[in-house]
């Protein structure tokens, strides 16, 4: 940051005292479903220069002058392809927020955020022959918060070699936390970790989940892929002057820094080391999405009221959600009804019903052919899937035939529907001429159009 500008972007906020010191909104990007924005550390210079924006503050601390601490660039820079950070003792956790140089940018995004990076696992005593395991909370990975008093990352090292995934709140440093232990594969020369954060869709909480990759010299996968830690349930630890905590952060779609973070307490020897991020990736989830299927044929259900047509849903991920749902409809492809479909409950598998009604009446008039559409979902999480949103059903005569012999039935604009008294089953109108699968009792008269015969 230029020494001689105390307010870099003009904002009113002193560098020190602001996160997002390189942006006058504080906002950044807001990513759509599916969006993601990928840094690729290719400019030698700054952080800064490289599509970064600020760095996570330190609230806690004022030095004896009174003025807010700026980035300190002696140990960060961008080259040979890489984010370079000389990581010096320092860290976030609890109140003591003296960790330096987690560079983060502001993204938005109304379903969860995702950051990743990868980098070469790192020699934690340089000064012993061989590479060293991590030791003394020496860690570095990625970050995603608004400043060292309120954030979740999820980080390589600690206490040896593991994948932490663990909050920091502002009263007491804890919250969640989901520390898990791994071996490093033999072999395992780089790890890649990336950590999401998004409003869990069956119970409504804000929650992190972590993952990693192991690969060899040559970039080859080494044991499993995105293997998971977590999740774990962001906890809120709010007070009268600080409300704005992470939990509620990431519930509301709020903007957020995602970015790097390493760390290394000193409380031991060695304390310091360095680290080379090859890129940082932040994404926005893709949209669950929401799909219709046929209802199966059901009986009239007496002669007044309504009987129930149960069209199946589905969501393109096996989660339990509650999503309100507006649906549109016809019977025997009459006028167009809006239905509102508030609190369908989906199953842990993704499944529900959306159920419209069909009024019934005390005539045997033929079967209720009915088509649905679904139009939109109130959830930003959530999107109808365009390629399954309309779907039909039918409902099949409960009632009596009228006085007389039936000859022929023809269920006029819908499918073939099985008779359920003593008369002959409804036949198909529903095909273009000529086409297999209609009734034979209409009429190819060569222009598409569906006229009825008895010969």
């Amino acid at each position: 940051i230029n020494s001689a500008d105390d307010d870099i972007d003009g904002d009113g906020a002193l560098n020190g005292v602001e996160t997002f010191r390189y942006d006058a909104t504080n906002a950044g990007t807001a990513l759509a479903p599916g969006e993601s924005v990928r840094l690729e550390f290719d400019t030698d210079g700054t952080p800064f220069e490289n599509g970064l924006t600020g760095a996570l503050v330190r609230p806690n601390e004022l030095p004896a002058d009174g003025n807010p601490e700026e980035v300190n660039l002696n140990n960060a820079d961008v080259s040979g392809g890489t984010l370079n950070i000389a990581v010096t003792a320092g860290d976030h956790f609890s109140n003591g927020n003296s960790q330096q140089n987690a560079f983060v940018s502001a993204y938005s995004s109304e379903n969860g955020l995702s950051v990743e990076t990868r980098f070469v696992i790192p020699d934690y005593n340089p000064g012993e022959e061989g590479d060293q395991a991590p030791g003394n909370f020496q860690a570095s990975g990625v970050v995603i918060g608004v400043d060292q008093n309120n954030l979740v990352k999820a980080v390589y090292g600690r206490a040896g070699a593991e994948i932490e995934l663990a909050q920091d709140n502002v009263s007491n440093g804890g919250g969640g936390a989901g520390t898990t232990a791994v071996t490093t594969p033999e072999g395992a020369e780089e790890v890649a970790i990336r950590l999401e954060v998004f409003t869990d869709p069956a119970t409504g909480n804000a929650t992190a989940k972590a993952y990693y990759t192991f690969f060899d010299s040559s970039g080859v996968v080494i044991g499993d892929p995105e293997q998971e830690v977590g999740p774990i349930v962001l906890v809120d630890n709010s007070t009268a002057s600080f409300t704005n905590t992470l939990k509620t952060l990431v519930e509301s779609g709020a903007p957020l820094g995602a970015g790097v973070i390493q760390t290394s307490t000193g409380g031991g020897s060695p304390s310091t080391f360095d680290v080379s991020y090859q890129y940082l990736e932040v994404s926005a989830p893709d949209a669950i999405l929401v799909s219709v299927a046929d209802a199966p044929t059901v009986v009239e259900d007496g002669d007044t009221g309504d009987t129930m047509l149960a069209f199946p849903l589905s969501l393109s991920e096996a989660t339990a959600a509650t999503l309100d749902l507006v649906v549109e409809y016809s019977i025997n492809g009459g006028e167009t009804q809006t239905i509102n479909l508030d609190g369908v409950v989906f199953d842990a598998a993704g499944l529900s019903d959306a159920m419209i009604p069909v009024p019934t009446d005390d005539v045997n008039d033929g079967p209720e052919s009915v088509s649905v559409e679904l139009i939109s979902v109130a959830s930003p999480a959530f999107a109808i899937d365009g390629d399954n949103s309309t779907a039909i059903g039918s409902v099949s005569e409960d009632d009596p035939l009228p006085a007389g012999d039936v000859l022929f039935r023809v269920n006029v604009g819908g499918p073939a529907v099985t008779s359920v008294d003593d008369g002959p089953d409804w036949t198909a109108d529903q095909q273009s001429f000529p086409a297999a699968g209609n009734s034979e009792y209409l009429a190819d008269n060569s222009t598409g159009g569906r006229l009825f015969s008895t010969n």
